[in-house]
């Protein structure tokens, strides 16, 4: 049997022979170097599965049958390594020995049959290809390039011309080439056209070892009976490097508003502590607890006291801004009466419309209305929004109203409308920013901080429900706040 083979094995050639089920028996040093198999590991195993790709095995047990019927066969197609390497245009040829062996001679024509591909190609797209500016490369089902434009040759430092025949997983970096041998093959079992990828970005692997973040879109092209494919890629270094920057900065600035809600959160507290002993003092004061005073006193302890009460107002707002934009507001909703929620406002800015001599309505439905929501942030919006009304308003009327939808349902909205001085409708989109405010006449009437509609935005957010400037002009404002439903 030995004697037998010796007459057909070079050394220097890729032979092998088997049983005729398929069990190998002998494998030459030059099929070790081609397949990466020692001979120890191959004997005794099955040849179909040792180095044929599950879609070709089928064909390599006919090729082996006609073999053992007919005496020899011959047919080339795909072969594979354990390594996941992939030939292309292998030439099999077996012959029929005595002692029931099979003897295979294999030719790789991978560099070949890329070559022969190249010179075809070249006619039909390469013009086309270097028009393009993206790189652009054609492979076939083993990953072998056969064509590539000089923008990729420019993109990956290797020459155009000695790109035809280089496996295409020299353009991956090592992390991601063990993958990327089963992406190919999951590609040519579905070949469909796949755009451009954006994040998470590929990297090709340029000649000098550094690599390139890349986007790459996929298109198949039929060439005769065979399927090769067809990748644009796309440098995106200067983007990724644009990106980069811009999270950088987003991380800078996340930062910085985290440094300014604790500034925000120790210094209102430090200040309101203060604060609050100078009102209590003052209070103290103006009910004659320490002795009379006369009218000039009277006046200027008035004066301390309200800038004391709208710098604490103030104060309660920044902590209330650096909680909201810190997430550390937690909602507790619960069955909230409306219209007595409206009730409380209205006692709680009855003193100042009093002192101004405003009329405070109040219009309620026949039916009370409920909403399960956090009852202390809608009574903040409600308070503030009346609050303003009031403080903007130097004569007339407030009214604050409870009612449906226009169009009807089973929504609740709520209106604070006044006959103040209105806002501009070229001042709304300042309306709901951090600290301005949305008319000089506001500024001069109250010295308004800008903070409270912005708070009432929030919070209206946070609560699902729709906060809106109904009606602006020089006859007073209407704001509303509308639950839906499913709100």
């Amino acid at each position: 049997m030995q004697a037998t083979l010796e007459q057909h094995i070079a050394a220097d050639a890729v032979t092998f022979s088997t049983d005729v089920d398929g069990r190998v028996r002998h494998w030459s040093p030059a099929a070790e170097a081609l397949y990466g198999i020692d001979g120890d590991s191959a004997h005794g195993a099955l040849i179909d599965e040792l180095i044929a790709p599950v879609e070709s095995r089928m064909d390599f047990q006919l090729g082996r049958k006609q073999a053992v019927s007919q005496g020899i066969a011959e047919w080339e197609h795909l072969r594979s390594t354990p390594q996941g390497k992939r030939f292309i245009g292998v030439s099999c040829r077996v012959q029929r020995l005595p002692e029931h062996l099979l003897l295979f001679h294999e030719t790789d024509r991978t560099q070949r049959a890329a070559l022969m591909d190249s010179r075809l190609l070249e006619q039909r797209f390469l013009d086309l290809m270097e028009l393009l500016p993206d790189g652009m490369l054609i492979c076939n089902e083993a990953g072998t390039i056969v064509l590539a434009n000089s923008q990729l040759a420019s993109l990956t430092g290797y020459r155009r011309r000695a790109m035809v025949g280089m496996s295409v997983d020299l353009l991956i970096p090592s992390a991601a080439r063990a993958n990327h041998s089963g992406h190919r093959d999951s590609y040519f079992e579905q070949p469909v056209v796949r755009p451009m990828r954006g994040e998470p970005y590929l990297h090709v692997l340029h000649k000098n070892g550094s690599e390139i973040p890349v986007g790459v879109s996929l298109s198949p092209i039929p060439v005769g009976n065979r399927l090769l494919a067809m990748a644009a890629v796309r440098d995106y270094t200067h983007r990724y490097a644009i990106e980069e920057e811009i999270r950088r900065s987003h991380a800078a600035l996340q930062e910085a508003n985290r440094t300014k809600d604790r500034f925000l959160t120790t210094i209102t507290h430090e200040l309101r502590t203060p604060l609050n002993a100078i009102i209590g003092y003052v209070g103290t004061m103006q009910m004659g607890l320490p002795g009379p005073l006369n009218a000039a006193q009277t006046e200027q302890l008035a004066i301390v006291n309200d800038s004391a009460n709208h710098l604490l107002s103030l104060i309660n707002d920044l902590l209330d801004v650096a909680k909201i934009d810190g997430g550390k507001v937690t909602l507790k909703p619960v069955d909230v009466n409306c219209g007595v929620l409206l009730e409380r406002t209205r006692a709680q800015i009855s003193p100042l419309a009093d002192k101004k001599k405003l009329a405070l309505n109040l219009v309620l439905p026949d039916e009370p209305m409920v909403i399960h929501t956090d009852e202390r942030a809608l009574f903040q919006i409600i308070l503030n929004l009346a609050s303003n009304a009031a403080k903007y308003t130097e004569a007339g009327q407030v009214t604050l109203a409870l009612e449906k939808p226009a169009g009807g349902g089973d929504g609740i909205v709520f209106r604070v409308s006044d006959t103040g001085c209105g806002i501009a409708s070229d001042l709304r989109n300042r309306l709901y920013q951090e600290f301005a405010s949305a008319n000089t006449a506001f500024d001069e009437l109250a010295q308004g901080h800008g903070l409270g509609l912005y708070l009432c935005r929030r919070l209206a957010t946070m609560l699902g429900a729709e906060l809106k400037l109904a009606d602006t002009g020089p006859d007073g404002t209407t704001f509303t706040l509308t639950f839906n439903p499913e709100g």
